[in-house]
């Protein structure tokens, strides 16, 4: 079911659950980008194409907030405040193993194409991508802990792979390590998003919990 967190006529703010794509691809499944495509052309009864995109995405296996834009002029601002890290994005995930010590990270993340994965190292490369991300753990659970996820940096996988390459994999993450099957699914939900409205300059914050998916492990 469509769940929206907020609309007007600059942007709307939705909640992807776990399993559906945010945007469009070759598998043709239905993405929260049409899902809410369709929604505004029924709602509005617009003619036509309906104008919306997303400014960031969440990895398919992924729940919690995403930030759409109805405008061109919507999205070129909002794509200014993710660009210039003025936009705050909190994550909680559940992961497998003891989570390092250092809780602030900084990696370089370098895609390999051939097995659709993406490594990382602490070693500065002329193909990867400087990430960054802080973290704090909030609780330590029977099966793994409970991590907040502060990402200064938005490389795409970058929690996934950054967290597995310190040997705590996020549950249900196969790809990157983990021993739990959760059908795709994996324990990393986007739970909090500010920034600014893009003409009202109004701080705007969206919080939303975990699925129920998440209640075997909290």
């Amino acid at each position: 079911m469509l769940r929206i967190l907020f609309e007007d006529n600059h942007l709307i703010v939705a909640f992807k659950t776990s399993g559906q794509l945010t945007d469009n691809d070759d598998s043709k499944d239905l993405s929260l980008l049409e899902e809410l495509r369709q929604y505004i052309k029924v709602k509005y009864a617009k003619p036509g194409d309906v104008y919306l995109t997303p400014i960031h995405r969440l990895d398919r296996g992924v729940s919690g907030v995403v930030l759409f834009a109805r405008t061109s002029k919507a999205a070129e601002r909002l794509n200014g405040q993710f660009r210039e890290r003025t936009v705050k994005k909190t994550y909680l995930c559940v992961v497998d193993g003891k989570p390092p010590a250092d809780t602030h990270l900084e990696d370089y993340l370098v895609r390999d194409r051939g097995r659709r994965l993406t490594l990382v190292t602490t070693a500065k490369n002329l193909e990867g991508k400087k990430c960054i991300l802080d973290f704090a753990v909030k609780e330590q659970l029977s099966k793994g802990s409970l991590l907040e996820v502060m990402p200064v940096t938005g490389r795409p996988h970058q929690i996934r792979v950054q967290l597995s390459s310190r040997g705590c994999p996020i549950v249900g993450d196969l790809k990157y390590g983990s021993l739990y099957s959760l059908d795709g699914k994996i324990l990393l939900h986007a739970a909090e998003l500010q920034f600014q409205h893009p003409t009202l300059k109004q701080d705007m914050i969206f919080k939303v919990d975990p699925p129920d998916h998440w209640e075997g492990w909290l």
